[in-house]
């Protein structure tokens, strides 16, 4: 009986070649070292990190790798955008919307009319400006849910998982030796 196990020589630039832990490739795109893991462990892909982290948990905060327990250091943008939105069920609103301005304007004016063509009475003079005051709150409510029907400010996040840095460490490592927070 032979010996049927082959080996396999390695070159000395495979070994010193920055592979992601995850997908063992390096050209894809930039290779992060997160972490305090070192040798083949310490490069990783940022997307092959993000995925691995939205995979593994509901939430990002607090993740830390699963090999040195380093909690990693996440980066969260965020910025919003101003979008015109108009579709069938959209316009449908907005026309019940103004419909409904149209007649509180309508019904807040009644009361103003009213109160010129007839004598002064105390007590019909204050439903009449509690109910015109209602109505004038009816259509500014109205006015707004339609504007923020058809212009809709979408809020978007992005979010990256920065570079270990050990001169960071230690800064942090100081300031709880000394109490700052």
């Amino acid at each position: 009986m032979g010996n049927h196990f082959k080996y396999h020589s390695l070159d000395i630039s495979e070994i010193n070649e920055k592979l992601c832990r995850i997908c063992f490739e390096n050209a894809n795109e930039k290779l992060i070292s997160p972490c305090l893991c070192k040798g083949t462990s310490k490069y990783i892909h940022e997307e092959c990190l993000k995925q691995w982290l939205r995979y593994q948990s509901d939430t990002i905060f607090g993740s830390k790798c699963e090999i040195c327990h380093h909690v990693y250091s996440i980066e969260i943008n965020s910025s919003k955008k101003l979008r015109l939105i108009l579709n069938k069920s959209i316009c449908t609103t907005i026309l019940f919307y103004f419909i409904t301005l149209f007649f509180a304007l309508i019904l807040a004016l009644i009361p103003i009319v009213y109160r010129n063509l007839f004598p002064y009475n105390a007590i019909v003079s204050i439903f009449l400006t509690l109910a015109s005051f209602f109505f004038f709150i009816v259509g500014i409510t109205a006015t707004c849910l339609t504007l923020g029907k058809i212009f809709n400010i979408e809020k978007s996040y992005s979010w990256g998982i920065e570079n270990y840095q050990e001169q960071k460490n230690r800064a942090s490592l100081i300031y709880k030796l000394i109490g700052l927070p």
